[in-house]
Order: C-alpha cells, then structure tokens, then sequence
C-alpha cells in the first residue's frame, strides 16, 4: 500500500515551500500546512 501524496496550492510565507506544500499520508487528508500551521486546498499528487 503506498503513501498517498497531496499538494497544496497555498502555503503562506513558509521560506521551504516544497516541504510546506507536499504531505504524505498513509490514510485521510490533510488539514493544515505542518510548517506554517495554516488552512490549505489540497489536491492529491498521482504518481507518475
């Protein structure tokens, strides 16, 4: 079972956007950007 990845478009002013933006999560979706602790629109990322 793979990691689902989800991307976010909206991450503040975090300085590492890349890890602010992409989150992976065995199950469920994420609420709230880890590094600024914000609200984002996630969109989940297919694997190529």
């Amino acid at each position: 079972m793979n990691m689902a990845k989800w991307k976010c478009d909206a991450c503040g002013e975090a300085e590492n956007t890349d890890v602010c933006c992409v989150v992976e999560m065995w199950a469920g979706e994420p609420e709230y950007c880890p590094i600024t602790g914000e609200e984002c629109e996630w969109h989940l990322v297919k694997d190529e």
